[in-house]
């Protein structure tokens, strides 16, 4: 976790001037849906394959390992620039919780 603030925190120092950020702030709030809805969507696919196709999961574990890197470094990248709208709020129920369910 520390790994993927501080690696996040070295990104944000190549954007010096006021209009990078501006422009990082706009991708987190409105490209393709937002932050929170890239979230959203990656916790949708790993419990569509859950649900669909267990025998892959089962198969290939590393997926399960990478979307869930993707939703860790997502979510941190959230909490440090917090633009003031977003096309898809954080709401209570949106994201959707990360689908821990074990595969068997």
């Amino acid at each position: 976790m520390k790994l993927i603030l501080f690696c996040f925190k070295a990104f944000l120092n190549f954007y010096k001037n006021a209009s990078d950020i501006d422009e990082l702030k706009f991708t987190f709030q409105r490209n393709g849906g937002g932050i929170y809805k890239r979230i959203d969507e990656n916790r949708e696919l790993l419990t569509l394959m859950q649900k669909h196709s267990p025998e892959l999961l089962e198969a290939h574990p590393h997926i399960v390992d990478l979307i869930s890197s993707h939703d860790q470094f997502f979510t941190e990248a959230a909490k440090l620039v917090t633009p003031k709208s977003y096309t898809f709020p954080p709401t209570k129920k949106f994201p959707r919780p990360f689908p821990l369910r074990a595969i068997k």
